[in-house]
Parts: C-alpha cells; structure tokens; sequence
C-alpha cells in the first residue's frame, strides 16, 4: 500500500464501477445531483418505489466527501442535546434522537445478511471531555429529559483511549462500516437500484420550462426532469435558499496508520471539544482525526497530527492520510427538505429540493435525507420533515459571523479570487490546492474546481 496524501483507506481498498458521460439529452422523474452517500442512497430507496430516478455525479461516484468520512453511524452528534433541548425543547430534541436511531436501523437493514461486505458492524460511540465532568452530566440530564435510557456516564478508566480523560458519555448500539463497500452493494450488487448514473458530469445550472420540471445542464449534455435534489454537499444556485449564508464549511485531517501494539478499538471515540481528536479501528488500523477549522485556515498539518499519533502510539506508522471537509448549518441540524420556502402562487411544488449541511455526521444523515425526501416527494408525510426544514430560522450569531467573513473575504486585493462570490483565496501548501475562506470551494493548482459552491474553474 503506497502512502497518498490524496486518498483515503475507502477509496484505496475498494474500486467502483465507472459510469458513462452525460452525453446530449436524457430524462427522468427525479434528478439527484451528487453522487455520495447521500445520493445513492435517495436514488436507491426512490427507484424501490418505482420512481424514474437519474444520478449526476461531477467525478466519481463516492470519491467525494463519502470518500473523506471516518464512517461512524451514530445519534451521538457530539453533546448536541442540551444545546437542543434549550433550542428546540424537549419533544424536538427526542425527535432528531428518533430520526438518526431510526437511521441506524436503516443501514442494519441494508446491511443484513451482507456484513462483511460492508465492514459493517454494531458498537459503542463516546464522546469524551478532557474538560470537565461538568458538561457531560449536563448532556447526560439532558438525555434524560427526551427519555433516552440507554445512554451511559462513564469514568475515563473505562475508555481505551490511550491517554486519561475525565470520562465520556457513551451511546451504546451506535454502528461503524466501510462507505465505499456499501455503495459498491447498492449500485452493483444484488440489491442494486434500477438508477441511472452519469459520472464527470458536472451540472453547472438550472432552467425552469414555463410548463413545469427543469433542465439541468452540464458541459457535454443535460437532463430533463420534472424534481431536482440537490445532494451535491454544498448546493450551487444562490438565487433562492440563501446557503452560502446559513451555511459555513469546515475541514479536518485524518490519518489512519498500524500503532505499532495491539491497540484496536472496540468502540468510536470524540472529544467533546472542536479542537480534539476523533479515534475508531478499521481494516487492523487505527483512524486518527483532528485539525478541524475553516478551509484555508486550517492551523494544523498532517505532520502535527503524525507527531501526536507517534506520542499516543510509540511505533505508529502512517498509511494513509486525507482530509474531510463538512458544510455545518446555524443550529446543528442538516438542511432536508424544499430547496427554498413555499412555492410561488400557481405552484403545487416549485420542484427543488436539498440534502446538506450534515455537521460532519454525513453518514447518518444521508440516511435520514434518502427517508424524508423519499416520503416528501412520493407524497407522504414524513415526521422528520418540520424538524429539518432548510427554510426554518437562522437567526443565530453564526450568521452574522458568515455575513463578515464574507465581507471582509470581498473586500481583500488579492488575486485569484473564487468563481462562487468573488471572495479571495488562500493557498494551501500542504495540499497543493487554492481554497475559499468563505464558502469553502476549492481548486487544483491547475485551476480545476474540485469543492463547492463553486461550478467553475479557476482560469
């Protein structure tokens, strides 16, 4: 296995099959654009119910952010609770609780009687603080609150982390797995969906026809069609939504690597803190993750998080290293849903929908997405749909803290400056890429858009 700076342990150990080019004209009911997790997830589960579903993906299926995942499956969003139940109240915070453990069941379902295909396997997710017992008890009676028993205080002589902590809160029954090995079994295997996919496709814009549905339109063809999701990560068409506002992206660093002693985890661990560090076992190694902050202003490297991997584990040699990138909402919860509010008058459906801003919980919540976007589109009520509604207030701080980022990111003489708004880039030496501090597009050094919001290329 040759070391890449570029490739995950996901994208190394499992090849896809590749799909055409979107070539001249086709069609279809539903057209997802985006081909993660989230996506071939919508896809499969609207073809099982008969719907003309159509995927384009700008590169390769699952090489995107699916690819950049450590792959938890968990309801355990950090110790996101307390801030939920003092947000939302109690009955709101048992209801996202309810919706991400109904998502795990999901994934059990999919996975059934193909475990080892998809690495997929049940097991305890904790968050850990190295701050205090003080903020676990408070998540933990605030789980308490919403009725959830299962959950579990634990004290830092229990964990297997390799350090001492002050304890963890820990959700039993959470699930971990290999992200490429499940889109492999849901687009070629026996449970694959009747979808179409086009890969190298990128759509770059909508037209609206004046009877109804929508083109979307790529370099080299486009695609009729009555819905378009957007499952993209970040959506692109700025007209209506308003999510290079509501949304910021931040990008971590993961390094996966043999520790040198039998040092495999049984569970999935977190620190409670923003700058701490992620740890779960695959494939014999252990997944290091760390270095979490806006792109273009990442303050740390790989080599940083190597140098605390080698103080953790004495002997701990490096295999693969990649970086994650997430797009994180106002109030912690994704975007799911109508793409912008009510439809104009005349309307049943304006047509558009999104999945995004998964607050690097990207797996869970792509299951979630393919259930309520499944249900609204085929026209049934779904019990999550006002929880994660993208049109619901975003009247946070964060706001205006994205407003002047924005702003100040605008007002900088500073050249090249992203296809998205026009705000300056920074360039990354590390990994050899132009990026956005703003929304979070990026760009090769050849000036090829590789993130976004952004369709465009550099030059």
């Amino acid at each position: 296995m040759k070391l890449s700076k570029d490739i995950s342990l996901w994208e190394d150990s499992v090849r896809l099959k590749h799909y055409p080019r979107l070539e001249g004209v086709a069609g279809c009911e539903v057209l997802i654009i985006g081909g993660g997790m989230a996506g071939i997830l919508t896809a499969h589960r609207l073809a099982a119910e008969g719907v003309d579903v159509t995927v384009a993906e700008a590169g390769r299926i699952g090489c995107g952010v699916t690819a950049g995942t450590t792959a938890k499956i968990t309801s355990q969003h950090g110790l996101i609770y307390q801030k939920l139940v003092s947000h939302l109240g109690t009955e709101r915070a048992a209801l996202y609780l309810k919706g991400n453990e109904d998502a795990i069941g999901q994934f059990t379902q999919l996975c059934e009687g193909e475990p080892d295909s998809c690495d997929f396997r049940r097991t305890s997710n904790y968050i850990y603080s190295m701050s205090g017992e003080q903020v676990l008890e408070q998540e933990m009676k605030a789980l308490e609150q919403i009725g959830c028993s299962a959950a579990r205080m634990r004290s830092g002589d229990y964990l297997e982390l390799p350090f001492q902590t002050d304890g963890a809160v820990e959700f039993p029954m959470q699930a971990c797995f290999h992200p490429r090995k499940l889109l492999k079994h849901v687009t070629e295997g026996e449970k694959a969906s009747s979808a179409a996919i086009f890969e190298n496709s990128r759509i770059t814009r909508l037209k609206r026809w004046p009877d109804g549905g929508w083109e979307a339109i790529s370099e080299h063809g486009s695609i009729l069609a009555d819905q378009v999701i957007f499952a993209c990560h970040f959506p692109f068409m700025d007209r209506r939504g308003g999510y290079f506002a509501k949304m910021y992206q931040s990008r971590s660093l993961v390094i996966a690597g043999w520790p040198g002693i039998a040092a495999e985890l049984k569970g999935m661990y977190l620190d409670e803190a923003e700058s701490g560090l992620s740890f779960r076992s695959a494939d014999g190694m252990i997944l290091l993750g760390g270095g979490s902050g806006r792109p273009g202003k990442v303050d740390s490297s790989w080599q940083q998080l190597q140098e605390q991997a080698e103080v953790l584990y004495p002997g701990w040699e490096t295999r693969y290293r990649w970086a994650a990138q997430d797009c994180m909402t106002l109030d912690g919860m994704p975007y799911i849903g109508p793409y912008y509010g009510k439809p104009e008058p005349g309307e049943k459906h304006h047509g558009l929908w999104t999945a995004t801003g998964f607050n690097k919980w990207g797996m869970t919540g792509s299951m979630v997405s393919s259930v309520v976007l499944t249900d609204l589109i085929c026209g049934r009520e779904n019990k999550y749909a006002e929880l994660f509604r993208p049109d619901r207030s975003v009247l946070k701080p964060q706001l205006a803290l994205n407003v002047l980022e924005s702003t100040v990111n605008l007002l900088k003489p500073k050249v090249p400056r992203c296809r998205h708004l026009g705000c300056a880039l920074t360039w990354n030496e590390e990994e050899q890429t132009w990026e956005c501090p703003c929304h979070g597009s990026r760009y090769d050094k050849k000036g090829q858009c590789i993130e976004g919001p952004s369709v465009k290329n550099l030059f």
